[in-house]
C-alpha cells in the first residue's frame, strides 16, 4: 500500500467547521478523487492532506484513520514489485494531491513508514526547503544503474543521458511538468520479467528522477532524495524489518541522525538537531491563547465584533500564513537597519559587512517563499536528515505506535505538547 501526504503551503483561512457541520465537511471528500468520508482526525487539522492507494478491490477497515482517503481509481499492485504499475500508482496519488491548490509538497510513504518528527516539524521542514527531496542530478560518483536502461526507450526528447536513479520515497515540490511522453516510454519498456533472467527495470526508482532530468529540472532537486531512513546493512533487495525489541527511543535517535542502531559514529548528527527543530516549529505554528484573542480584538470592529474561538483561530492562521512576503521583507528591513548601524565602524569593516548583507538579500530573493518560516524563527534540519523511517511491519504495530505516541519517542500524543523529554533524550543520544 502506498500513501501520499500533501503538505499545505498555508494554514486554512476559514474557521474550522462546528460539530454540527463536520459530517457534511468530512463527506465532501467523496466529490474529489478520494472515497470519503474522511476520518475526523484528518478533517480537524490543517497541515496536510492524505491520499491512499490500496490494491484494486481492497479498502481499509473503518477503524483506520486513513479510511475514506483511498483513491476512487486504483490499480492492481499486488504483484507490482519491480513493475511499472507502482510508478503509475504514484502518478495517481500525485494527480489526486494536485487537485487541491493549497498542496505544495508531496511525500510518498508506505504502510511500513513512521514519521520521525511531530507533524508540525515535518510541515515546517518541508515548506522551508526550496528543493525536492529527489536525486535527478548527474554525479559520476553515483551509480545511475544505466544497465537498466532500455534502448527502445530512446526518443528525440528522452535518452540515456537523462537516466537517473533515486529513492522511490520522495518529497516533491509542486511539479511544473505536464508530461505523457516519458510516462508512456516507461509504461511500454521499463518492466521486469523475473523468470527470464534479464536485467531488472525498477520503474518507481527511475521514473520521476529521469522525468525531471529530461525537462532540465535537475537543479530543482537536492541531489540526495533522502526523505526516509532505512537500514540496508544486510544487503539484498529489501531493507531490514525492525523487530519489536529494537523499537526504542535509541532506534529513533539513530534514524534521525541517519546512522545504524548501535553505531558509535555520530556522522552528521549535529546538523539533525531534533530538539531545536521541535521547539522552533511549535513556537512558529502554535500561539498562546492571548495572542489569538488580541488578533480577534484587532479586527472585531470591522468584522462585527465576533469573538468566537473559531474566528480567533482563523485570525491567527492569517497572521501565520502572512507567508513569503512577511518573512522576506521583515528580514530585508532588518538587514537595512543593520546597515545604518554599521556607519559607526571603520570603512573597511563596513564594506565587508555590506557585501555580506547584500549576499543575504540576494539569497532571500532567490529562495523566495521557502524562506519565510526560517525568518519567522524555525531552525531547519539539514536536507540529509530523514523525516520518516522504515521498515515497521504489521507484526510490530503496537511497539511502533508506542514509540510514535510516546513523549520520549516521536511525541505524537497530544499529551506531549510542551514536553521537554525529547530535548533530554536528544542531548543524551
Amino acid at each position: 500500500m502506498q500513501e501520499a501526504l500533501a503538505y499545505k503551503a498555508q494554514l486554512a483561512q476559514q474557521p474550522q467547521p462546528s460539530s454540527s457541520s463536520s459530517s457534511s465537511s468530512s463527506s465532501s471528500s467523496s466529490s474529489d478523487s478520494r472515497r470519503g468520508p474522511l476520518h475526523p482526525l484528518l478533517t480537524q487539522q490543517q497541515l496536510f492532506s492524505a491520499y491512499v492507494h490500496t490494491p484494486a478491490g481492497v479498502l481499509l477497515p473503518s477503524s483506520s484513520i486513513f479510511s475514506g482517503a483511498e483513491l476512487t481509481v486504483r490499480l492492481n499492485t499486488t504483484r507490482g514489485y519491480a513493475q511499472h504499475v507502482l510508478a503509475e500508482a504514484e502518478v495517481l496519488l500525485l494527480h489526486a494531491g494536485l487537485g487541491d491548490a493549497a498542496n505544495t509538497k508531496f511525500v510518498l510513504v508506505s504502510d511500513s513508514s513512521m514519521p520521525l518528527y511531530p507533524p508540525q516539524v515535518i510541515w515546517a521542514q518541508l515548506l522551508s526547503e526550496p528543493l525536492s527531496r529527489l536525486d535527478a542530478c548527474v554525479d559520476l560518483r553515483k551509480d545511475r544503474q544505466l544497465y537498466r536502461w532500455r534502448p527502445y526507450m530512446a526518443s528525440a526528447h528522452f535518452g540515456p543521458q537523462h537516466w537517473r536513479k533515486s529513492s522511490q520515497w520522495f518529497a516533491l515540490s509542486r511539479p511544473a511538468v505536464a508530461d505523457t511522453h516519458v510516462r508512456e516510454l516507461f509504461h511500454s519498456f521499463c518492466y521486469t520479467n523475473l523468470t527470464a533472467g534479464s536485467p531488472m527495470c525498477v520503474s518507481d526508482e527511475h521514473y520521476l528522477a529521469s522525468l525531471m532530468a529530461s525537462y532540465g529540472l535537475d537543479s530543482a532537486t537536492d541531489c540526495q532524495g533522502l526523505s526516509h531512513y532505512a537500514d540496508w546493512s544486510a544487503g539484498g533487495w529489501h531493507p531490514k524489518e525492525f523487530k519489536a525489541a529494537e523499537i526504542t527511543p535509541a532506534l529513533l535517535h539513530s534514524m534521525r541522525a541517519g546512522r545504524q542502531l548501535g553505531s558509535t559514529s555520530l556522522g552528521q548528527a549535529a546538523a539533525c538537531d531534533a530538539a531545536a527543530a521541535a521547539r522552533s516549529a511549535a513556537a512558529t505554528i502554535f500561539q498562546p491563547l492571548e495572542s489569538l484573542a488580541s488578533g480577534v480584538a484587532d479586527g472585531s470592529s470591522a468584522e462585527g465584533g465576533s469573538s468566537s474561538s473559531a474566528t480567533a483561530g482563523a485570525a491567527a492562521a492569517g497572521k501565520r500564513r502572512a507567508g513569503s512576503e512577511w518573512g522576506r521583507h521583515e528580514q530585508l528591513l532588518a538587514i537595512d537597519h543593520q546597515q545604518s548601524v554599521n556607519g559607526l565602524q571603520d570603512a573597511q569593516q563596513q564594506q565587508q559587512e555590506q557585501q555580506q548583507q547584500q549576499q543575504q538579500k540576494e539569497e532571500l530573493h532567490v529562495k523566495g517563499d521557502s524562506n519565510w518560516l526560517v525568518a519567522a524563527g524555525y531552525a531547519p534540519l539539514g536536507s540529509h536528515c530523514p523525516l520518516f523511517g522504515r521498515k515497521f511491519a504489521a507484526a510490530v504495530v503496537n511497539q511502533t505506535l508506542a514509540l510514535a505516541l510516546g513523549c520520549n519517542g516521536v511525541g505524537l500524543g497530544s499529551w506531549c505538547r510542551g514536553s521537554r523529554v525529547d530535548a533530554k533524550e536528544h542531548s543524551a543520544a
